[in-house]
């Protein structure tokens, strides 16, 4: 997990030669990394895009995410990055569902900004050790006689003409970027709403999670996920945790919020306010949760460094239990690895993970390898009849249990 970021250190507006009105804000910004100091640069546009009168379709009855647009933009970040000499940036599929949420997000809001998401993402979608750089890029236009892909043409353009959103997608920085995800939403008032990501991770061998290029539109017969429940809670960039806070069985959220290190505990699935409010922690902590007495609840912890710190009830106050284990640039996980009911510790260090069945310091217990330090690391007990929790990782999206 990330430290929040600091105040915009700069702003600047300007005009451009188009007759119609082009605002530009630009921001750098620096944040701390828990692993490594990480660089933030984000630039927003909007612009009315009024689209050539040859074309007489509309898209004014669309509303929603569109995957032509996502690959439309991509694509082109890509075939300019050729026309100059730069190398293609690989797609991210985690970082791709960030900037969808933030499209959605400025539709809902009827609001061009930037997003809060490089903690989140550097924490959800990197080992962390990995991860120097974001950058973001967001623009509005209207959806005229062109069409939603003329809109998406006509916005690619934009960001073109304006210089800190061309040094971006050329990468005049220098920051190596070698991801990216792009997301593109039409709200129901002719809007699109455009968001790419850009992202360094060093080390990353070939690809983060998910295909290097789009060949085209993504098949029509590939099913949707099945949603049992979908709904809102807490702020976009809390840290979601889910966990059995209160005993009966049922995993509910929670979310850690860093900006004021406050736990936000639901007892029930759905929307609302929560159950349970409570401070503990400090800036620059990782929230983890389990159930550290074998008492059938789950309490709240945080790691800082290579320190953990465990609550074994859901209120603030001093952790009652602390010790040192793993290194600062290791990927904290929690399990009951032996399945006596326990929740104990683990880290995990590039693909080797290293387990302790008990909560404390000391040497590895259970170590083995398994997976791709870009893999995103879960646990759970995923074997019908085995009371101890498997290591699972995420690949695009791929799970493999073991």
């Amino acid at each position: 997990m990330a430290k929040r970021k600091t105040a915009p250190k700069t702003r600047s507006t300007r005009s451009t030669k188009s007759p119609n009105k082009n605002k530009n804000k630009n921001k750098k910004i620096n944040f701390a990394s828990k692993f490594k100091r990480t660089t933030l640069v984000i630039f927003a546009l909007v612009f009315a895009n009024v689209g050539a009168l040859t074309l007489v379709f509309s898209q004014a009855s669309s509303s929603g995410l569109s995957n032509s647009v996502e690959i439309d933009q991509y694509n082109r970040i890509n075939n300019h990055r050729a026309s100059h000499g730069k190398g293609a940036l690989y797609r991210s599929g985690c970082i791709t569902d960030f900037a969808r949420i933030h499209a959605k997000t400025m539709s809902d809001k009827d609001n061009l900004h930037h997003s809060n998401y490089g903690p989140s993402v550097s924490y959800a979608c990197s080992d962390g050790s990995n991860w120097t750089a974001m950058a973001e890029n967001v623009g509005l236009s209207y959806v005229g006689s062109a069409g939603l892909m003329g809109a998406s043409a006509s916005v690619f353009q934009e960001y073109l003409n304006s210089p800190g959103h061309h040094a971006t997608i050329d990468d005049s920085g220098n920051y190596r970027f070698n991801f990216v995800g792009t997301a593109g939403y039409q709200s129901s008032n002719n809007k699109l709403w455009t968001v790419q990501i850009y992202a360094t991770c060093n080390n990353c061998a070939g690809r983060w999670d998910d295909a290097p290029s789009y060949a085209g539109e993504p098949s029509s017969n590939t099913p949707a996920p099945e949603t049992i429940s979908s709904y809102s809670f807490g702020e976009s960039t809390d840290i979601g945790l889910i966990c059995d806070w209160d005993g009966d069985g049922v995993d509910t959220p929670g979310v850690y919020r860093p900006s004021n290190n406050n736990f936000y505990i639901k007892n029930s699935h759905g929307g609302g306010n929560a159950d349970i409010t409570f401070k503990f922690g400090q800036a620059g902590d990782v929230p983890i949760c389990g159930d550290w007495d074998g008492n059938g609840t789950d309490t709240v912890g945080i790691v800082r460094g290579n320190t953990w710190y465990l609550r074994n009830s859901n209120s603030g106050g001093n952790a009652e239990i602390s010790f040192s284990y793993g290194k600062t640039s290791d990927s904290p996980i929690v399990g009951d690895w032996d399945g006596n009911g326990t929740d104990t510790i683990g880290i995990v260090r590039g693909n080797t993970w290293y387990l302790r069945n008990s909560n404390s310091g000391g040497k590895a217990q259970v170590s083995f390898s398994y997976g791709q330090s870009t893999d995103y690391r879960l646990s759970g007990a995923a074997k019908a009849g085995i009371k101890s929790d498997n290591a699972i990782v995420r690949r695009g999206n791929v799970f493999y249990l073991r």
